[in-house]
């Protein structure tokens, strides 16, 4: 439903605290969905701030391509200046989008393998 908003625990296996996600569906149609994520609470590593709340953003759009195609867009940032060994593994994000593409395409979890090693 559009204007629908979810909240999920994000634990990474990095140094990095787990966050809470919040997710909202800004366009849910026939023809499309577009889900919003961003960081409500902090992400600290030995105590200290290092991802304030609303520095990662993302946005995952998917369209309906003809009768059965699906064009999948994803946007992801993070405002804090943080050094790359901090970061996730452009494998985390590739094996997100995979995941929400295989999520909303009906495919099986477990019916393939990652795919980002």
């Amino acid at each position: 439903v559009t204007g629908a908003v979810f909240f999920a625990l994000q634990d990474d296996s990095d140094p990095l605290s787990a966050i809470v996600m919040r997710m909202e569906v800004v366009r849910r149609d026939e023809n499309a969905i577009v889900i919003t994520f961003e960081n409500v609470t902090a992400s600290t590593m030995m105590g200290l701030t290092v991802l304030p709340v609303g520095s990662l953003r993302s946005v995952v759009a998917v369209e309906r391509n003809g009768e059965d195609g699906l064009d999948f867009y994803l946007l992801s940032g993070n405002s804090a200046n943080l050094p790359a060994w901090l970061l996730p593994a452009k494998a985390s994000h590739i094996n997100r989008a995979v995941a929400v593409y295989r999520h909303l395409a009906g495919i099986p979890s477990d019916a393939e393998p990652p795919a980002a090693p």
